[in-house]
């Protein structure tokens, strides 16, 4: 999604040595297969939905519920073409995302999320229209570990490095917010844990409650098993996903 100067400063900084390791590791594998065989993280639920809506919502509006992944172009196309990069177990950089996301086991949900966050967050801010030519592109985290990526790219690849560590996706939620402090729209991820949600975002180095961020007004937030809408402005126009 677009970001507004504000954000684009918050991740200026330069990549952390252990995340340019995985790029330059990424770089050196074959080019991804063209396969089409449905890989582990391509869900059922891209059809049908789940028919459970996940537990108590993060936000104090609970958000209308619904399973129909018409409205999310972007969403569906990332996860159909992480399936296919999947497909193909040998390819270089099927390995590379595997060891990097294996890499931040942690033994513990809390601690797994600090882990996630802080690997991934040492990757660089870069712009959808710097990286695509393009206002929004919604990339695959292996593509992310190729260019880095904007907000909604941080919050995706998390979300499939805690998928590859065994956290359902009932459990988490990619939710775009209104951020009243920077005055811009924003994505980050929502991972239940110990009877709350914690938060994940590129634009802090701690991961915190739900209820520290009082400037973030939620929008809309989607899994691999449904989205909610938390009503006005309507999510699909308001953050084009």
């Amino acid at each position: 999604m677009p970001a507004d100067l504000a954000c684009r400063e918050a991740r200026a900084a330069h990549a952390a040595p252990a995340a340019t390791h995985v790029r330059r590791g990424v770089r050196r594998g074959p080019r991804l297969a063209a396969a089409l065989a449905l890989a582990l993280l391509l869900p059922c639920a891209l059809q049908q939905g789940s028919a459970r809506p996940g537990l108590a919502g993060p936000f104090a509006t609970a958000g209308a519920y619904s399973t129909d992944f018409t409205g999310f172009p972007k969403w569906r196309g990332m996860l159909e073409r992480f399936a296919r990069q999947l497909a193909d177990p040998d390819a270089g950089d099927v390995r590379v995302w595997h060891a990097f996301a294996r890499s931040l086991a942690a033994g513990d949900r809390l601690a797994e999320l600090r882990a996630v966050n802080a690997a991934v967050n040492a990757f660089p801010y870069v712009t959808d229209e710097a990286n695509w030519g393009m206002l929004d592109f919604w990339e695959t985290p292996i593509e992310f570990l190729h260019r880095a990526g904007d907000c909604e790219d941080f919050a995706v690849t998390k979300y499939m490095a805690l998928r590859e560590l065994g956290v359902a996706a009932d459990d988490m939620r990619v939710a775009v917010v209104d951020d009243h402090g920077l005055g811009t729209t924003h994505a980050v991820l929502l991972v239940a844990a110990g009877g709350g949600y914690y938060v994940l975002d590129n634009l802090n180095e701690q991961v915190q409650p739900i209820t520290a961020q009082a400037a973030y007004r939620p929008i809309y937030a989607i899994n691999e098993h449904g989205w909610w809408n938390y009503g006005p402005p309507p999510a699909v126009s308001a953050a084009g996903p």
